[in-house]
């Protein structure tokens, strides 16, 4: 199964699978395939450029510079688990997993800014104002990360997996309810 996908461009773009980065050049018709073999699974990756791309790999990030090519390991160690992954420029970004992180020289000094267990999702529409999810529990940034107010979330929620941000005004997190196990629903928030 597919975890995520993530397209710098029309044609170029990435996804994650098992313990595998899998990558198309031609708009999703073929796929090349790299197995990350010091990892046991990849979560979430973002494509920045056709040539640079993160991934969460459980415990560090990983991140190729050339197209995947070869791929290094950025440790960080304020985090035990990597989950999610979100860069607005090739120097800003933050990763989530026990804690939300964030950085400003493209990964080689990292700041803790949000110190809750069980992050699952991160999203931002500039360095500014994003979105994180812990548990069933939405929290927004208007200051790049400075300062997380915790939102009002959908009474039913339990569990937000994944979170999109299409303006500074709309985020959209899909939630997990409690009961049943399996079925989900979608919240849409406009204000």
């Amino acid at each position: 199964g597919i975890n995520d996908v993530s397209f710098a461009t029309t044609m170029v773009g990435w996804a994650t699978s098992g313990n595998a980065v899998l990558r198309t050049v031609d708009g999703g018709l073929h796929w090349t395939v790299r197995v990350m073999r010091s990892h046991d699974k990849l979560y979430q990756v973002q494509a920045l450029t056709v040539r640079r791309a993160y991934a969460a790999a459980g415990d560090t990030l990983v991140r190729t510079v050339n197209g995947g090519a070869t791929w290094q390991r950025i440790q960080i160690t304020a985090l035990k688990r990597v989950g999610v992954v979100w860069f607005t420029s090739l120097r800003n970004g933050w990763v989530g997993g026990n804690k939300v992180v964030h950085t400003t020289d493209g990964g080689a000094h990292w700041t803790v800014q949000l110190a809750h267990s069980g992050v699952t999702a991160l999203a931002f529409t500039g360095s500014r104002t994003g979105w994180t999810s812990v548990g069933g529990a939405v929290y927004r940034t208007t200051d790049g990360g400075a300062q997380w107010l915790p939102q009002t979330t959908a009474p039913f929620a339990a569990w937000v997996i994944a979170l999109t941000a299409q303006s500074a005004v709309v985020g959209a997190p899909v939630l997990g309810p409690g009961v049943p196990f399996g079925s989900g629903g979608l919240s849409r928030n406009t204000d």
